[in-house]
């Protein structure tokens, strides 16, 4: 009973908001629209199994042309000719007759206000029913085509395009570098891996039975297998990772308003650099430098499709060739990303098979699917083994490490579910669940004064993206009133902070937590 009085009631409110556009020209324009945005959502929401909210949204508006191209298959052009296409021609042939003037404009809203008088009088009736299956259900507010795709929008815009304009927020102006820092002759290098889509539950590190992680293991650093993300989207997870916010409190601030790790390693002297080959920072790195290599022309890397990760190292390793003082490399990686798994490697790559070599992967056997998201994985073990040995190599200049961590996961079939992007609550855990790595060369050991039986010790911990803000700070030794100790991953890990000596600093800088 409540399913079908919520099916009336919603049915009379639709009937209402679509009679107010019942003129000529604009009526069966509006309809055409509606079908044609139902069609689109009613796709990815059946086959992919995700819901319509602003987050999705932004994906949408946030994405380039060639993750869009990636969705676009034959079997979603059949589906719009099946659910789009042929609706609207059929709305476009069917002959309505209007009224004029003020009498049809009354009408029109007479109907609309006997439509929303019942659907009250439903809303009324039902009212406790109702208030107890929205609390239970009220996700479902995303699944009811097409509201959802047009509130997501409305909610989208409002919140993140159409905002007034706001002086910028800085954070850190007192950041310095510590006595480590300023007593190390070599200059410190730290590169951070921003991963695409990749989840713990495939790798071998984890416990995966497959290997695909030989170089990682080979390398000797050190991987948390209870890492857990922020977002289940990009724009989500990458802006609050570089947010000092941690996820319970994140609002998804404007970064170009509001200053965030990147900025204040930049005021404590440090050169920072985002290297992309994804759909860029998310104006997490507005004020710091940054190169778009997703657009490369690097022969045997790039194409009309897009680039591997590996323009990300030459670059890397073209920059360090004249780097002298201290920095900070953000390499944001393609990765996993789906739908196209298949291109996120390289065909000698191509480890288990058989692949599912399409973008729409519903129609693949899942195990295939599987096979073509664990060579994606494998391959991004190379480019992290390729980081740590380049780093590896410069150590006479630099003192050097390497964090890689994703900014979700992803779902790959399970339950009926594909890619990613569900509500952080209603996301299962593959989506949730990532990876996340840490490799020191030996001299940043030393330099740092890092005990790495310590770390060990951590691997098994809860952690998640909230830790990273503070952990880049404890392991850079930046002295800021924004840093939390209680955060830094590896705060009990530094061999010269007796406990003595870390109560002193807290007592000097009475801001740390």
């Amino acid at each position: 009973m409540t399913l079908a009085s919520l099916f009336a009631g919603l049915l009379l409110i639709m009937n209402a908001v679509l009679v107010l556009f019942a003129w000529p020209y604009l009526f069966k324009t509006v309809l055409v629209l509606i079908f044609l945005i139902a069609a689109v959502a009613s796709r990815f929401m059946d086959t992919f199994g995700t819901i319509i909210d602003r987050e999705i949204i932004r994906s949408v508006f946030e994405t380039n042309l060639q993750e869009s191209k990636d969705l676009l298959t034959l079997s979603l052009l059949w589906h719009m000719v099946l659910q789009g296409f042929i609706p609207c021609w059929l709305i476009l042939r069917q002959p309505v007759r209007f009224g004029v003037g003020w009498r049809h404009a009354a009408k029109n809203m007479g109907i609309a206000l006997v439509s929303l008088a019942l659907a009250g009088v439903i809303v009324l009736g039902h009212y406790k029913d109702f208030s107890i299956f929205y609390r239970i259900h009220n996700h479902l507010r995303f699944m009811i085509v097409p509201a959802n795709v047009f509130i997501s929008i409305e909610s989208y815009l409002r919140r993140d395009v159409f905002v007034t304009h706001k002086e910028l927020q800085q954070v850190g102006l007192d950041a310095i570098p510590g006595p480590k820092a300023t007593a190390n002759p070599k200059p410190l290098l730290l590169v951070l891996v921003v991963g695409e889509t990749a989840r713990s539950a495939n790798f071998s590190l984890q416990g995966y039975p497959r290997s695909n992680n030989p170089r990682m293991k080979e390398a000797g650093g050190f991987y948390f297998s209870n890492f857990t993300s922020c977002g289940t989207s990009t724009g989500v997870s990458v802006r609050c990772i570089f947010s000092h916010e941690t996820r319970k409190h994140f609002s998804n601030q404007d970064p170009r308003y509001f200053e965030g790790l990147l900025d204040v390693l930049r005021h404590a002297g440090l050169r920072v650099v985002w290297l992309d080959n994804n759909t860029g920072c998310k104006e997490v790195c507005v004020r710091s430098e940054f190169q778009d290599l997703s657009h490369d022309q690097t022969p045997g890397l790039c194409n009309a499709d897009g680039c591997l990760d590996e323009v990300l190292v030459r670059r890397l390793k073209e920059i360090m060739t004249t780097q002298t003082g201290p920095m900070v490399v953000v390499l944001h990686q393609k990765g996993s990303h789906g739908p196209a798994y298949y291109m996120r490697y390289p065909k000698h790559f191509r480890r288990y098979t058989p692949t599912c070599d399409r973008k729409d992967v519903e129609n693949c056997e899942q195990q295939t699917i599987v096979n073509t998201y664990d060579n994606s994985i494998l391959y991004t073990d190379n480019i992290l083994g390729e980081v740590m040995d380049h780093l590896s190599s410069q150590q006479n200049r630099f003192d050097s490490a390497m964090l890689y961590f994703s900014d979700h996961g992803e779902s790959l079939g399970e339950n009926g579910l594909y890619l990613h992007g569900l509500p952080f609550f209603l996301a299962p855990e593959v989506q949730t669940q990532i990876p996340m790595y840490a490799w020191f060369s030996s001299s940043f050991v030393q330099s740092m004064k890092i005990d790495a039986n310590c770390v060990r010790k951590l691997q098994t911990k809860p952690f998640s993206h909230d830790n990273l803000y503070d952990t880049v700070l404890g392991l850079l030794d930046i002295h800021t009133n924004v840093y939390r100790s209680d955060l830094d991953m590896f705060l009990s890990c530094y061999e010269h902070s007796t406990l003595q000596e870390k109560i002193k600093i807290l007592e000097e800088t009475p801001h740390m937590r």
